[in-house]
């Protein structure tokens, strides 16, 4: 594991509201970098810069993958006017959606139906030019072994938040209660995670930082193999998959 350089992205539809926190794990913990690469080029060659020493990348993405399956074989031929005879959540929302509401208690927000699907599109569109510029495949990832030099992972950070037992709202906007609320969840993370330089004061600061952060906590759930695992692995690598930690047992294959 100490080989591997987790890079989580708070991901958005422009650089100015992206976080980016870098994680690898010393003396025992999850030592969190928060760099601020204005572009995906800058990006690319810090991971460019790692894949040449030798280390493997793991990106944990805080943005929906896919969309639902139901969606695209609704729409493909339906004409204007025409009824569609399915219930809403089945068609805009995804398995994974569906699965973490029912075991962590938190609803994402529905790809199909909001405007978080700009969000996966322009993110989608990050991954590619990462791609051109590393000149090689980003696949998404399915086990904690991967063989693949770099991969990447669909994450939700208030869904960690909540598989972990910690307050998963009111911490994103930067008034005093809310800035309060991130110092709380450190503390209570205090026992995993540890900070280089002036990172946690940076990440206390923005709130995109602070999300990269929990997505690399994520990431790290995944390469200890003690996530959920997808219910159905087909439809998973159709429409994507939220990795977030089994808050039942330490045995992800449920």
């Amino acid at each position: 594991m100490n080989l591997i350089q987790v890079i989580g992205i708070d991901c958005a539809t422009d650089w100015s509201r992206i976080g980016v926190a870098f994680g690898r794990v010393i003396a025992g913990k999850i030592t969190i970098e928060v760099m601020e690469p204005a572009s995906t080029d800058a990006l690319a060659q810090i991971i460019s810069l790692n894949l040449a020493k030798g280390k493997k990348i793991l990106l944990a993405l805080d943005a929906p993958l896919g969309w639902p399956s139901a969606l695209g074989q609704n729409l493909a031929e339906h004409q204007a006017g025409a009824v569609i005879s399915i219930e809403a959540n089945k068609l805009f929302r995804r398995d994974t959606d569906e699965f973490v509401r029912a075991r962590i208690g938190k609803q994402s927000l529905d790809v199909g139906a909001d405007r978080i699907a700009r969000t996966a599109l322009s993110t989608l569109k990050i991954i590619s030019e990462l791609e051109k510029v590393v000149s090689q495949a980003i696949p998404l990832v399915w086990e904690a072994n991967f063989s693949e030099n770099i991969g990447c992972i669909e994450v939700y950070p208030a869904a960690t938040l909540k598989a972990y037992g910690l307050p998963n709202t009111g911490y994103k906007k930067n008034t005093a209660n809310e800035l309060e609320q991130r110092k709380i969840i450190l503390e209570e993370l205090s026992p995993r995670l540890a900070f280089a330089g002036d990172s946690e004061n940076v990440l206390l600061g923005r709130d995109h930082d602070f999300d990269a952060t929990l997505c690399v906590l994520a990431a790290y759930d995944f390469l200890q193999d003690n996530c959920y695992f997808p219910t159905d692995l087909k439809l998973a690598q159709k429409e994507g998959w939220i990795w977030v930690r089994n808050k039942e047992n330490n045995h992800s294959r449920h």
